[in-house]
């Protein structure tokens, strides 16, 4: 009796390993099948756009960064579809000048479905007590701000401007 039990064993192994490697390929095979594929630019990764809004600044402790270190943070006046919208940058300092140019809008490759502003935060490395010269170019544009940092706060020593860049 123990030759036809094990026999039928062996045949319902068998017959759950074909079953398992049926419904595997059929899986992969839909799932292979059914996505199509799209650019990257059309799924809004890596996609960028121009800066079409008033972006305001404040200077302060970056609320991103744990180490609570001192950063410009901007914001667009515009909101987006995604609340998750970055503000392209690019930071140099010299002396007592810091040049912050603002370049695009970067789109997220998954959208926090909330409408906000772009955002960005841009942390500033060794900065000490003084006056400093900031200048924000946008699209070819300055936007120039005399400040003053005093013990991590900072007051701003020029007339703010009404548009383009609204240093606050």
């Amino acid at each position: 009796m123990a030759g036809p039990i094990s026999f039928s064993i062996l045949i319902s192994l068998s017959m759950k390993f074909v079953l398992y490697s049926c419904t595997t390929i059929l899986l992969l095979t839909t799932i292979l099948t059914s996505c199509t594929k799209e650019k990257a630019s059309n799924l809004g990764l890596g996609a960028t756009e121009e800066i079409s809004s008033n972006i305001r600044v404040r200077f302060g402790e970056d609320p991103y960064n744990l180490d609570k270190k001192l950063a410009f943070i901007g914001k667009t006046e515009k909101n987006y579809p995604c609340s998750n919208y970055i503000i392209g940058y690019n930071l140099t300092t010299e002396q007592n000048t810091i040049k912050i140019s603002f370049i695009n809008i970067n789109k997220p490759g998954i959208c926090a479905t909330a409408f906000g502003p772009a955002t960005c935060s841009i942390p500033v490395e060794n900065i000490s007590d003084g006056d400093y010269k900031v200048q924000f170019i946008v699209d070819g544009a300055m936007y120039e701000y005399n400040i003053r940092i005093q013990n991590g706060s900072y007051s701003v020593l020029s007339q703010p401007l009404s548009s383009g860049v609204i240093f606050e």
